[in-house]
């Protein structure tokens, strides 16, 4: 509230002279801010624990039961089922009998649905109503898979049906299989990137988010970087800022839409290799697969060997897999005395949780990672970066190129050694890739030397120096690179892995020290450098 102050009339007759002076009407103001922390609510309900088929008489047969959600939060609700075992069958719930339901291996109409199988529908509008001809029904998923969603708070209800058709040539006994319903809260968009997921019908990943600074959780949402296509890049403003969640360890990442079109992560890459874990192409940037016929799964002529990369190819599903190999180094906390020059091993080298301060200060190079960082890391961001700064793992050629070995070869006995012959798989997530680094003129639009377009883009066409790309809203950081078990150059030098060989043993590379920056520079593979991946 505003409050006027005005000079008393009765000093007038105190014979004092009334004179307006600037303090006479000055104005005195002051405000208040109140707030208050809602929690957010969800909350899910089915109608019933169990859908139970009495008798099987060669028909389709539905069963529906009622899901019911409900949210405060602002933008609605996605529920998502899978099935809760390791498999999508009806099994026999006796183990000695050897007998299973399998689901639906498509999409199929209640008047084509096959003997023997079992879906579900979302379609229909009660419990009571009967699938017609055409009603679709659906393979039960293994992963969740989302069914029903709203857009404003509050409570709706929903219909799952579920169809069975089994005949008499069937075992007899009872077949079982757990259904796992979800309810997630839309987060309500901060951004173009956000809105294009909702219309697009992403569904977001709930995280906890730790505080590096207070070590609160906070319960958040983000939409998974394994979603993003280049329509959905397309509906950010450029130099838009926005953050996205790696499905495969549910680390949130800073990304933006930057000056040459694409969607790149303004954050270093974090996501730890582990042997007795396998990537595939679900939510791995895994592209290229040899049939051991002389060509590709994807079309490509010249490709790496299953057994010479640890690929895999699933020829029912298209899932293409691979293993990291089991010498895979997991480093964390400075110690970096396993570190090993071997060109057969791909290395993925954690350093734990270091920030890099946005703000260059006077160039030096550090021998090691020491306990408080030196002059230019912190175990808590600095202010101005915040998680940009973090500065992720370290890399080798193999290791950012997700493959087991590090000689490539075309198949014919030749190794790589043009642009056209780049290797099509990396780290990044499905959708992302690595960027290339070629010999287009870099003020060219469209140009695949992706690094130093960037770079003349943000530096007022000038190839060569390095501040445009310091701070927003790329956040370059000065990483260093890992060799002979230690971090060399920490705040005075960074770079970033390209897809693009050079030769055998040599690669193309980002590089900046000191105030200049080289953006089509090459260097031997078994360095342990940084990772930026670029939405395809």
């Amino acid at each position: 509230m505003k409050k006027h102050t005005y000079k008393s009339i009765a000093l007038a007759a105190l014979a004092v002279p009334f004179a307006m002076s600037s303090s006479v009407f000055a104005d005195t103001s002051g405000s208040a801010t109140v707030t208050i922390q809602v929690d957010e609510t969800l909350s899910i309900v089915l109608g019933s624990e169990s859908i139970n088929f009495s008798q099987a008489d060669n028909s389709l047969m539905s069963r529906s039961i009622t899901v019911a959600g409900a949210t405060n939060a602002a933008a609605g609700y996605t529920i998502s089922f899978s099935a809760n075992n390791e498999y999508t069958d009806l099994k026999h719930t006796n183990s000695n009998v050897n007998a299973s339901i399998p689901t639906l291996s498509e999409n199929v109409s209640a008047a084509s649905f096959p003997v023997n199988h079992w879906g579900y529908a979302d379609s229909l509008t009660s419990v009571s109503a009967e699938p017609t001809n055409e009603t679709t029904f659906k393979k039960v998923p293994l992963n969740p898979t989302n069914v029903f969603a709203t857009e404003t708070n509050g409570e709706s209800t929903h219909i799952f049906t579920v169809g069975v058709k089994a005949d008499n040539n069937m075992a007899s006994g009872t077949y079982s299989n757990d259904l796992l319903f979800t309810i997630v809260a839309n987060p309500v968009p901060r951004n173009g990137i956000e809105s294009a997921m909702i219309d697009a019908g992403v569904s977001p990943i709930a995280v906890d988010v730790v505080d590096p600074v207070t070590s609160a959780v906070s319960h958040e949402s983000y939409y998974p970087m394994q979603a993003m296509s280049s329509s959905i890049c397309d509906s950010a403003a450029v130099n838009e800022q926005f953050q996205l969640v790696d499905s495969r360890d549910n680390k949130v990442y800073w990304a933006a839409k930057l000056a040459d079109g694409h969607c790149w992560m303004t954050q270093n890459l974090d996501f730890d290799l582990n042997s007795a874990v396998t990537l595939t192409s679900e939510d791995t940037n895994l592209r290229q697969y040899d049939t051991g016929e002389g060509y590709s799964a994807n079309g490509f002529d010249y490709v790496m060997y299953s057994s010479q990369y640890g690929y895999s190819y699933d020829e029912q599903t298209g899932v293409i897999s691979w293993t990291p190999d089991a010498s895979t180094i997991d480093m964390t906390a400075g110690n970096y005395g396993d570190w090993v020059k071997n060109y057969a091993l791909p290395i993925s080298a954690d350093p734990g949780n270091w920030y890099y301060s946005d703000q260059f200060l006077t160039p030096a190079t550090k021998n090691y990672m020491t306990g408080n960082g030196g002059d230019y890391f912190s175990q808590t961001p600095f202010a101005g970066n915040g998680m940009h700064g973090h500065v992720g793992n370290y890399y080798n050629w193999t290791a950012a190129v997700a493959a087991n070995v590090n000689r490539w070869t075309d198949g014919k006995g030749g190794t790589y050694s043009n642009v056209a012959d780049n290797p099509q798989n990396s780290i990044c997530p499905k959708g992302w890739r690595l960027p290339t680094i070629s010999g287009d003129s870099a003020d060219q639009a469209g140009s695949t030397n992706e690094f130093a377009r960037l770079n003349t883009l943000y530096n007022g066409g000038l190839l060569n120096t390095s501040a445009g790309l310091e701070g927003a809203p790329f956040y370059h950081i000065r990483s260093g690179v890992l060799s002979d078990g230690y971090v060399y150059g920490m705040g005075y030098g960074g770079t970033y892995w390209s897809s693009t060989v050079v030769h055998s043993m040599v690669h193309y590379v980002a590089n900046i020290e000191g105030n200049s920056a080289n953006a089509s520079y090459s260097n031997d593979n078994y360095y342990g450098f940084s990772v930026r991946c670029i939405a395809e």
